[in-house]
């Protein structure tokens, strides 16, 4: 039986999800516009969209072994509950209680968009192969401004990471403007800790979150 596991990306205006095989190829993906949902209706559409997952990949004699969720807000370990504030009526939503319910066999693990940003590169982006690296993700979470006066360096003197992935769902038109960010960080970090550090686009774009989510899906069963 061929075993597979399932990435979703819910976004504040998309719910992306992807079919990877243990290597990390995508074999299927789908993108849903959320248009007007909000509360219960995300959560339908996600349940909605896993359980279709699973029914044609058993339908093919294949097995998901399990499910990884990224989230825009924060996922609470310990109740399960999700606070997004880019969805409406998600401010306490008990989305693992739900998943369960719907598909009770299979391990799921929920996280932060941004922890499955990071994750997703360290797997088939631009962090792989480094211990220590940082994602900043410019979207409705972050203003650009944080990055260019200076912000890049205090994580940069605190963490000394090997790179720093500048990524996120409006960073795209910014991607010139590395080099600028690179040269403002400078003057205001740690100066040994900022020359070893690389800072680089995503190597993943809008697709981070959801290689981020497959990866949480398969450390959950490594």
């Amino acid at each position: 039986m061929t075993m597979w596991v399932l990435g979703i990306d819910l976004g504040g205006t998309k719910l992306t999800s992807a079919l990877f095989n243990k290597e990390g190829d995508i074999l299927a993906r789908k993108t849903d516009t959320l248009g007007s949902l909000r509360g219960t209706e995300v959560g339908e559409l996600i349940i909605e969209r896993v359980s279709g997952i699973i029914r044609d990949v058993e339908l093919e004699g294949g097995k998901i072994e399990s499910i990884g969720i990224s989230v825009p807000g924060i996922s609470h370990i310990d109740t399960g509950r999700v606070w997004a504030p880019n969805i409406p009526d998600w401010e306490h939503y008990p989305l693992m209680d739900e998943m369960k319910a719907a598909c009770p066999d299979i391990p799921l693990t929920i996280d932060s968009d941004r922890a499955c940003y990071i994750m997703g590169e360290v797997w088939k982006g631009n962090a792989k192969g480094c211990r220590n690296a940082i994602f900043m993700a410019v979207g409705t979470g972050i203003g650009a401004g944080i990055l260019i006066n200076g912000e890049v360096a205090n994580l940069v003197s605190l963490f000394n990471p090997e790179k720093i992935i500048l990524g996120g769902g409006i960073f795209g038109p910014a991607i010139p403007l590395i080099p600028a960010i690179r040269e403002e960080a400078v003057k205001w970090a740690q100066p040994v800790s900022i020359n070893q550090v690389a800072i680089e686009q995503s190597g993943l774009g809008g697709e981070a979150g959801v290689y981020g989510a497959g990866y949480l899906a398969l450390k959950s069963i490594s």
